[in-house]
């Protein structure tokens, strides 16, 4: 009995050693509120959001959520935007990490029924190429169009449920990637082909674990549509504009370029961007090889022609010739009465004077108070001159007669 105990305790050694260890726990998820269950405003604590979506916000439609009370929502009504979020992670260099997300789209441009009806329930225009995918910066930039982001797949997992089947299936992303630094930054992304009156993107549940040593980089997407319906293969825009003998820049579009995309990655509004090239308020579509210009080319401004100015001075009207105009100008001119008279009639009985006498604007610029000084001064000049000549004349005069006098006090000394 005792040799059968030892031979069974022997055995349960033995298997207990070929079973691995079950593991305690999972794990850990380097994210913070990577569930999104936390919101201090209009974005999730912890994340930014990045491009030009016009709305950021909870969404607690639970047909629209994976888990927990709420997703992220990211929606622009009406527009073609290009965006989404990021979140800058402490992280051990030379280690891959894996991200994941899920994400989930709905797009429509029927602005009267909103893609819903009580036979089909809702649905998504899959006409807008609407995409996601996620992405890491090994190096921890915050910069969404920096061209060291490892991106995953695309991927487009379109939203559509009924009153019968209420539940929406989400799509999961991932990508892989190797810390080159202390941090490194996740990114998901979002961009369509067409503009819509809807659109929004809603994600959930995202992690950051370590899944390694050192390695290189991946990435992938399932669940949802994992096939884009529009756009076979689309990437991010990397701001490389060309410049015009004329100062203009612009962007040659790349195979998969969006207008959105462009629109973000030179810092330009869309519609900005559509005016710069004569684009319709919601056309979109580009080609292959086209110029888009991003910045045009400087205005400088012609100077307006220097108006002609007469050089001539206006002759001055002489008086008694003032007309009506000149009366209503100036208004009525007092005479040399005791008082003035006005409209009003007031004053000690004098008239105004007739518009022959009234007092004309000298447009040359000649003081009249100065004329009248000159004139009294040319009246004292002569008689100044005046007076000496008399006093001139009186000793002449004076002179002469004694020189009569003496001549004839001679002529009687002789006689005598």
């Amino acid at each position: 009995m005792r040799a059968k105990l030892f031979l069974l305790a022997v055995v349960l050694v033995l298997v207990s050693g070929l079973v691995p260890p079950a593991t305690t726990h999972a794990q850990s998820n380097l994210l913070s509120n990577g569930s999104f269950t936390a919101f201090g405003g209009t974005v999730p604590d912890g994340w930014s959001t990045w491009g030009t979506f016009q709305q950021s916000d909870k969404e607690s439609l639970t047909t629209l959520i994976r888990s927990g009370p709420y997703s992220w929502r990211q929606r622009t009504r009406p527009g073609l935007p290009t965006g989404g979020g990021f979140q800058r992670v402490t992280v051990t260099p030379g280690t891959q990490y894996t991200f994941t997300a899920h994400a989930l789209i709905w797009t429509c441009d029927d602005t009267e029924n909103q893609c819903r009806s009580e036979e089909d329930g809702t649905w998504s225009d899959t006409s807008s190429g609407a995409m996601v995918r996620v992405g890491i910066d090994p190096s921890g930039g915050t910069d969404p169009t920096s061209g060291s982001i490892v991106w995953g797949g695309f991927s487009s997992p379109f939203a559509a449920w009924t009153n019968l089947n209420p539940t929406t299936q989400f799509g999961l992303l991932s990508v892989s990637a190797t810390a080159s630094a202390d941090y490194l930054t996740v990114f998901t992304y979002y961009t369509a082909s067409q503009s819509m009156a809807f659109h929004d993107v809603f994600w959930d549940d995202a992690s950051l674990v370590a899944s390694g040593g050192s390695g290189g980089s991946s990435g992938g997407s399932t669940g949802g549509n994992t096939q884009p319906t529009v756009i076979p293969t689309a990437r991010f825009v990397v701001s490389d504009p060309q410049t015009r003998a004329d100062g203009s820049q612009v962007h040659v579009v790349q195979a998969g370029d969006t207008l959105s995309a462009i629109s973000v990655a030179y810092g330009v509004p869309l519609g900005t961007l559509r005016e710069y090239n004569g684009m319709s308020a919601n056309q979109s579509l580009i080609t292959p090889g086209q110029a888009i210009i991003v910045r045009p080319a400087a205005v400088t401004p012609t100077a307006n022609p220097a108006r002609a100015v007469s050089t001539q001075p206006p002759t001055p009207t002489p008086p008694g010739t003032s007309d009506q105009a000149d009366t209503e100008l100036l208004g009525p001119v007092a005479s040399a009465g005791d008082g003035v008279t006005g409209d009003n009639g007031t004053g000690n009985g004098s008239e105004t004077t007739p518009p022959d006498t009234q007092a004309v604007v000298d447009l040359t610029g000649t003081d009249d108070s100065a004329e009248d000084g000159s004139g009294d001064d040319d009246d004292s000049t002569r008689q100044m001159v005046q007076g000496l000549a008399l006093v001139v004349l009186g000793f002449v005069v004076v002179g002469a007669g004694g020189m009569i006098a003496v001549a004839g006090y001679m002529v009687v000394r002789r006689r005598v």
